[in-house]
């Protein structure tokens, strides 16, 4: 009697796990596109990107898509997204050659997704050894997966949160068109790395990687972002800033808090046109780390400076040297002034201006509690440091130690204000 039981019972639980499995793996046609659509569980939590598979897509390893920026293929990641992490590989090498897989389609995030999950598109970790029939294989080497398009990566304008895009080369402005590499308009925990980033000859606008404003005088901007990590990326010949971090537009309201820009390469910015900062920091921002950031030639130009930033924050170990401005530069043309920044261990040379520049535009927007320390500030064209303000007060608590400020044709600290 026990046994027949137990039978009905591992029955009972065969016919449960059945049903489960045929709801979790039905698989239609998507009615428009063409693509194969699937219920999210019949996926691990990785899909796939080849634009050389030659077979119906379906984002499996077996059926790559051919590129990601339709709506159906949201819905699948979005709904995977809800239970785990996702990761989206993108070929990094051609099947039979050591170059760059490359596609004219870009890329367009519109991730919906709510919950805390990380989603990563990654175009350096794998490639597909066989496009006929998908071979995917781990990677390690120098290729990675290159979009050519007026706006190669991008958001669109709307917030997208724990996103990190690694691995890809992105061109920007074919055509006569665009346009930011990557445009990201804002989301919080989000992770910019190991890219390599520029423009072509025919790019109309820039900056090369753009993270949106809070808050605009018209109104409009993403609210704020926390979480801001851009690190080892190569970013060189481009329209406009290398780097540009939008903030408040001298509205008063506070912008992102918690952004990291580290080890990343910078030369050649503004070439291909426009204003060439390394790294642009708007106003409003707190909790900035700029650390071991390599920033040299860039394009000669009016007020065109190595890192610049309205904000306050720390800004420690870079090298920066023959740019047409200053090496690194804070202040308040926007903002409402701000306190506790540190200008630490930084190597800065042969700048066509001053080595560091401190100033505020108006007393009323105070710059308190900087430490200028442990610098190395030789071969500028201006003074090794400057300090400035309009009005009595307006720089307050200033410490300047232990930097080494050498050759500098101009004084080694100089001022102007009062």
């Amino acid at each position: 009697m026990m046994n027949k039981v137990k039978i009905c019972r591992i029955f009972i639980f065969a016919v449960l796990l059945a049903i489960t499995y045929a709801g979790a793996f039905s698989i239609t046609q998507g009615p428009k596109t063409g693509l194969l659509t699937a219920n999210f569980e019949d996926y691990a939590k990785e899909f796939y990107v080849d634009p050389d598979f030659s077979g119906v897509s379906d984002g499996s390893a077996q059926k790559p898509w051919k590129s990601l920026n339709q709506a159906a293929q949201w819905d699948i990641i979005n709904g995977a997204l809800a239970d785990s992490d996702v990761t989206v590989f993108f070929s990094a090498r051609d099947a039979g050659l050591e170059q760059n897989e490359s596609t004219t389609t870009p890329v367009l995030i519109l991730r919906s997704d709510s919950s805390g999950h990380r989603l990563t598109l990654d175009g350096m970790s794998k490639y597909n050894a066989d496009d006929v029939t998908p071979l995917w294989q781990p990677y390690g080497g120098s290729s990675k997966f290159e979009i050519a398009h007026a706006y190669p990566i991008s958001t669109q304008n709307v917030n997208r949160d724990n996103v990190t895009i690694r691995g890809f080369r992105v061109i920007a402005g074919a055509n006569n068109a665009g346009g930011q590499p990557i445009y990201y308009w804002g989301g919080n925990q989000v992770v910019i790395e190991n890219n390599e980033i520029t423009h072509s000859a025919q790019a109309i606008h820039g900056a090369a990687l753009q993270f949106g404003y809070a808050h605009r005088k018209g109104g409009s901007g993403n609210g704020g972002s926390t979480d801001i990590i851009i690190r080892n990326n190569v970013i060189h010949d481009t329209y406009g800033e290398a780097i540009y971090i939008g903030g408040s537009e001298d509205t008063g309201l506070p912008s992102h808090s918690g952004l990291l820009i580290e080890n990343n390469t910078i030369y050649n910015a503004g070439m291909r046109g426009g204003q060439g900062d390394c790294i642009d920091i708007k106003d409003g921002l707190s909790g900035i780390v700029v650390r071991g950031n390599h920033c040299f030639n860039n394009k000669v130009a009016s007020n065109v400076n190595g890192i610049t930033s309205s904000s306050g924050g720390t800004f420690e170990n870079n090298f920066v040297h023959n740019t047409p401005g200053k090496g690194i530069s804070v202040g308040t043309y926007w903002g409402r002034g701000f306190s506790g920044t540190r200008i630490r261990g930084n190597a800065i040379y042969s700048n066509a201006g001053g080595g560091v520049y401190v100033a505020t535009s108006e007393r009323s927007r105070v710059i308190k509690d900087t430490v200028i320390e442990n610098n190395t500030i030789y071969g500028n064209q201006s003074a090794g440091i400057i300090i400035g303000s309009t009005g009595t007060g307006g720089i307050l608590g200033l410490a300047i130690q232990n930097n080494a400020i050498i050759d500098n044709p101009d004084f080694a600290v100089n001022r102007w204000g009062q």
